[in-house]
Protein backbone atom coordinates (compact mmCIF):
# COMPACT_ATOMS: atom_id res chain seq x y z
CA UNK A 1 0.00 0.00 0.00
CA UNK A 2 1.33 3.82 -1.07
CA UNK A 3 1.42 6.06 2.19
CA UNK A 4 1.90 9.67 1.60
CA UNK A 5 3.11 11.38 4.21
CA UNK A 6 2.27 15.20 4.14
CA UNK A 7 3.32 17.49 7.11
CA UNK A 8 0.74 20.29 7.12
CA UNK A 9 2.58 23.55 9.57
CA UNK A 10 -0.47 25.55 9.31
CA UNK A 11 -3.74 23.24 9.33
CA UNK A 12 -7.15 24.49 10.59
CA UNK A 13 -10.59 22.71 11.80
CA UNK A 14 -12.14 24.57 8.68
CA UNK A 15 -9.30 22.45 6.24
CA UNK A 16 -9.53 19.58 8.25
CA UNK A 17 -13.65 19.49 7.74
CA UNK A 18 -13.05 20.53 3.71
CA UNK A 19 -10.41 16.66 3.79
CA UNK A 20 -13.22 14.52 5.12
CA UNK A 21 -15.96 16.05 3.03
CA UNK A 22 -13.70 15.13 0.00
CA UNK A 23 -13.21 11.71 1.40
CA UNK A 24 -9.15 12.71 0.90
CA UNK A 25 -7.66 11.77 4.28
CA UNK A 26 -8.29 7.95 5.15
CA UNK A 27 -6.78 7.82 8.55
CA UNK A 28 -5.44 11.13 10.99
CA UNK A 29 -2.76 10.61 13.14
CA UNK A 30 -3.43 11.73 16.45
CA UNK A 31 -0.55 11.56 18.10
CA UNK A 32 1.47 13.86 15.66
CA UNK A 33 0.26 17.90 15.17
CA UNK A 34 -0.97 18.24 12.00
CA UNK A 35 0.22 14.91 10.22
CA UNK A 36 -1.90 14.04 7.17
CA UNK A 37 -1.90 10.65 6.34
CA UNK A 38 -2.97 10.05 2.77
CA UNK A 39 -3.50 6.30 1.19
CA UNK A 40 -3.53 5.42 -2.14
CA UNK A 41 -3.11 8.82 -3.01
CA UNK A 42 0.07 10.02 -5.64
CA UNK A 43 1.52 12.97 -5.27
CA UNK A 44 -0.08 14.42 -8.54
CA UNK A 45 -3.15 14.43 -6.55
CA UNK A 46 -2.09 15.49 -3.31
CA UNK A 47 -0.83 18.56 -5.30
CA UNK A 48 -4.54 19.46 -6.90
CA UNK A 49 -5.72 19.09 -3.53
CA UNK A 50 -3.32 21.32 -1.89
CA UNK A 51 -3.91 23.59 -4.37
CA UNK A 52 -7.92 23.41 -4.13
CA UNK A 53 -7.27 23.73 0.39
CA UNK A 54 -4.52 26.33 0.22
CA UNK A 55 -3.18 28.12 -3.16
CA UNK A 56 -1.12 30.34 -0.67
CA UNK A 57 1.51 26.90 -0.28
CA UNK A 58 1.25 26.79 3.58
CA UNK A 59 2.15 23.14 3.10
CA UNK A 60 5.26 21.23 4.06
CA UNK A 61 5.49 18.41 2.04
CA UNK A 62 7.76 14.55 3.65
CA UNK A 63 6.88 11.99 1.62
Amino acid sequence: MQKNMLNIRKGSAKTLKFCRKMHVIKKILKHTKGQYLFVNKTQKDIKEFLFIVNPWKKFIFSV
